[in-house]
Formats: structure tokens, sequence, C-alpha cells
């Protein structure tokens, strides 16, 4: 069967991850190789993805990949798990999942600390809820009481420092996004799925983040 992997990656850290390689083992599947940072995703009787952190410093894909699956250690790949986690020894957690597991055009979502995730450009949050996510936080410029249903938010274009989310009414609202804890007076909004919908509602907030929490 033909298929596809999009792989993203999501990174809470401010350091700066970046797919630098590709590699085919006996042309099965592909592994993406990273900074010290090996995730496997491939597809070959199921879906299935492992990470392994802390690579030397030389360390290629050509390399390891051979080293992966003669040296014992793909577990992952007997297993046919769908998404696995490893921590590197600065103490940073990785998560790897498929968010997409049937059909032919799967997805993969790298996941680099476990702090609030900025939501990117074009993301919707109805699409974004998946199994491990326990709700939403959001931080409003607004200093008013929003409520906010599931369809209505959708982040229309991305910027470094700002976003603009438009409302199922047809107004838009424009939020500033910052970078990590600039700011000492955010106050916490919750939005939490219930059935279809999505709520949440901002007592006096301030600042102007928006952060999937998982």
């Amino acid at each position: 069967m033909a298929y596809s992997i999009s792989f993203s990656i999501v990174d809470s850290t401010g350091d700066e991850f970046n797919v630098v390689k590709e590699s085919g083992w006996h042309y099965e599947g592909t592994a993406h190789n990273g900074r010290n940072l090996e995730p496997a995703i491939s597809y070959i009787w199921e879906r299935w993805c492992d990470l392994v952190v802390d690579l030397e410093d030389d360390a290629t894909a050509k390399d390891f990949h051979p080293r992966y699956y003669t040296g014992g250690g793909a577990q992952q790949l007997r297993d046919q798990s769908p998404n696995c986690k490893a921590t590197i020894s600065d103490g940073t957690v990785i998560k790897l999942n498929f968010s997409v597991t049937e059909g032919n055009r799967l997805r993969a979502d790298l996941k680099i600390g476990e702090g609030p995730i900025l939501f990117s450009g074009q993301n919707h949050v109805k699409n974004d809820l998946g199994p491990d996510v326990k709700s939403i936080t959001v931080y409003f410029i607004e200093r008013t009481p929003v409520e906010i249903p599931t369809g209505a938010v959708k982040i229309l274009k991305g910027r470094s420092n700002q976003c603009i989310v438009k409302y199922n009414n047809g107004t838009r609202r424009r939020c500033d996004i910052s970078i990590g804890y600039q700011f000492k007076e955010f106050v916490d909004v919750n939005i939490t799925p219930y059935g279809n919908d999505i709520r949440a509602k901002s007592p006096a907030g301030i600042g102007g983040e928006w952060k999937l929490v998982v």
C-alpha cells in the first residue's frame, strides 16, 4: 500500500531542533534524524515509532540505522506501538505520537519538552484535541471574560509575536504571542471539552499567549 507520513516538530524548550537526515532500512519505512536524537517513524505491518536519544555527536543515520535493527533495541517495532517517550540526559522529555493512525495519509508529532506548547499557524482547536490532551490554556489580551465554542477558534495567521483568531460570528481578534514566560501577570484560562464543544472563560485576562497543555 502506498502511504505517506507527515511529521511535525513542536518544541516548547526554546532550543532549536530540525530534521537533518532521513534514512531507509531495506526500503521499509523512514527514519528521521535530528540533533542527538533519532525518531524512528515507520510503517511495515502497522505504523510504529521509537525514540533514541543522547546519540554521539558524530553519529549519522547511515551508521545508526543498521545498529538499531541488529543491536536488539527495536522493541517498539515488535510492539507496533503508535507512541513513545524518552528523556534526554539534560532532563528534556521527548514524546512521539501518531495522531493519525489509519489510512494511507498518516501523521506523527514530535513534542519536545513537557511544558505548554505554542499553537502553530493554521491549526484548528477542534482537530488538535487528541486522547492525550487534558485541557488548553489560553492567555487573552482582553480584560473581559470571553467564551469560545469549538468551531470558533482558528489561528488564521501566525507571526513571531502575534496571531489572528477568527470567531464564528465573523469577528477577529489579534493576540500577541510570546516565547517562554516573559510576563509574570498571566492569568490561566482552561478550555475543557464538553462533548463537541470547547468553552473557555477568562476572568481578567492579560498577556496574550495561546498554549496547548498536554
